[in-house]
């Protein structure tokens, strides 16, 4: 069995988005890789697509993938069957590098879903459920525990990717200022139509569409800088 997976860091600045990808076969293996998303487009499923493909470039015999991606999973899966895949599709370079070498060459590969996160330390009702799920559909407590150092891989991967701390840090000051005057300008239009409509029905509508939490801005806090 061997595990893939792809990490995506700062997905919510273009900037500074860094992604990786990992192969995990065993503890130890020398197989065992992790590397940045090396693209223009840094993009999680481009990260799970680029995985798969180098288990799949590099299986020398029989190989059974196991990804979270059901995405990822799906797209790959057609091209096994023989259905080919989008060549307008934005990571289709990778996909053809898939269709090649899963046409020349005779190893059976087969793709297998494993729940993401499952291995998280403070277990839930909810996470403990889809654990049972998984392992009473035929899920392995293994498979469970190798996705989770395929994980831990990519985000190693996705950490080799050289970046400016600073900018980031002042990014995610200036998002949370922003966010910050958002709320605290809400509050004050509110305050405002309380101020007109006193205590009647109109002003608890508007606070019931609102429905904003009460927000403290006496003091700002910024995010550490890494």
């Amino acid at each position: 069995d061997s595990y893939t997976d792809g990490s995506l860091l700062n997905p919510e600045y273009d900037a500074f988005a860094r992604a990786g990808w990992a192969l995990y076969i065993s503890e130890g293996n020398p197989a065992n890789i992790y590397q940045p998303l090396k693209a223009t487009q840094q993009t999680i499923f481009r990260a799970e697509l680029r995985a798969i493909a180098h288990a799949i470039t590099h299986a020398r015999t029989r190989i059974c993938i196991h990804s979270d991606c059901k995405g990822a999973i799906t797209t790959v899966q057609r091209i096994l069957d023989g259905n080919g895949y989008n060549p307008t599709h934005e990571d289709a370079d990778i996909l053809y590098q898939i269709q090649y070498v899963t046409q020349t060459n005779d190893t059976l590969f087969i793709l297998r879903w494993v729940p993401a996160h499952l291995d998280d330390e403070e277990e839930t009702d909810t996470t403990r459920k889809k654990k049972q799920h998984y392992i009473k559909t035929g899920g392995k407590q293994t498979h469970i525990d190798g996705n989770a150092k395929a994980d831990e891989l990519a985000k190693r991967g996705a950490n080799m990717h050289t970046y400016n701390q600073t900018r980031l840090y002042l990014a995610n000051a200036r998002k949370d200022i922003t966010n910050t005057v958002q709320h605290m300008m809400l509050e004050i239009w509110t305050s405002e139509k309380l101020h007109m409509y006193g205590d009647g029905e109109t002003a608890r509508c508007l606070l019931d569409e609102c429905n904003t939490p009460a927000v403290s801005y006496t003091h700002l806090t910024l995010p550490t800088k890494a």
